[in-house]
């Protein structure tokens, strides 16, 4: 599905260190060695597949200018796994801290998980969060998945 609006990163580098990079060993929640905050990759023209390909949701047309990622301190980016969470999720990873207690991230969040769509809040530190929707529960598998990676499991109440 082509996108909606045509953007690109500009300054914005929130996903240089939110995001890790397998082909780099980069760990999330650390900053890529060839980023230049701010301002953008040192190796732009020769960067790993996986940030050539990767989109966020504001790229990909959510919001204004005010939702950039280097705005808001989240980076949103939502997805379906094959045999994944029913209806997708809706992931949004900390590029500062306290950014997900942020008025625009409750708002979000609230509004996403009413729609019926799983939200998991990824912090700098701390424990990750999975936002479950009214009347949903995970199964066996996505229980266990999520007690692998660390997840507090919260039933949404509006």
């Amino acid at each position: 599905m082509p996108e909606a609006v045509k953007r690109t990163c500009g300054s914005c580098t929130a996903c240089c260190k939110s995001l890790a990079v397998m082909e780099l060993k980069k760990p999330p929640k650390k900053w890529c060695p060839h980023c230049d905050i701010g301002k953008g990759c040192k190796i732009y023209a020769e960067r790993p597949i996986s940030c050539r390909e990767y989109r966020c949701e504001w790229l990909k047309g959510f919001g204004d200018e005010t939702a950039r990622p280097d705005h808001t301190k989240v980076i949103l980016d939502y997805f379906i796994l094959p045999n994944g969470l029913t209806g997708g999720t809706f992931q949004m990873w900390e590029v500062s801290e306290g950014a997900l207690g942020r008025p625009f991230v409750k708002q979000l969040t609230r509004y996403t998980v009413k729609a019926g769509i799983w939200v998991s809040h990824i912090p700098l530190r701390g424990r990750k969060k999975m936002f479950v929707p009214r009347g949903r529960s995970p199964t066996e598998d996505e229980s266990s998945s999520m007690e692998e990676e660390d997840f507090e499991v919260i039933a949404f109440q509006p």
